[in-house]
């Protein structure tokens, strides 16, 4: 008779996709996978950030809401396996890359250029080009 065994050992610095289990007053619990994490509010965001009654965690200028079942990247800061059984994990998501997912998709849109400020740049591109051909046959 023979075993296969599936382990989940979490390492250092690396990244993890989760989802947001529970919040507290003093942060964020996240399931990833095998284990749960705890995110401390002030490393949910680069924010100061607020607890509310319902369960959420608002930024104070980004306005930004972190609530029960979001998904969010997380780096892991800290590892402690003195319970073998319920290792205790430390995360953060105060680094360019992390956060909530949709925060992550709204930071690329807006970095993005616009499709009309991409077809008014390259419209000014060809017209700078053409009067320079024209100024040089003259």
């Amino acid at each position: 008779m023979t075993f296969e065994i599936l382990t989940f050992k979490p390492e250092m610095q690396e990244i993890v996709l989760g989802k947001i289990k529970d919040i507290a007053e003093f942060g964020a619990f996240i399931n990833i996978g095998p284990v749960d994490g705890m995110i401390h509010i002030s490393q949910t965001m680069d924010d100061f950030v607020s607890f509310s009654k319902d369960k959420t965690l608002t930024g104070k200028e980004t306005k930004r809401i972190l609530k029960v079942n979001d998904l969010c990247r997380a780096r892991i800061i800290a590892v402690s396996f003195k319970d073998m059984l319920n290792p205790k994990l430390g995360l953060t998501m105060r680094q360019q890359g992390l956060g909530k997912l949709d925060w992550l998709k709204e930071e690329i849109e807006e970095k993005a250029p616009k499709k009309e400020e991409k077809e008014s740049k390259e419209k000014e591109h060809k017209d700078k080009e053409h009067k320079e051909k024209k100024e040089h046959k003259k």
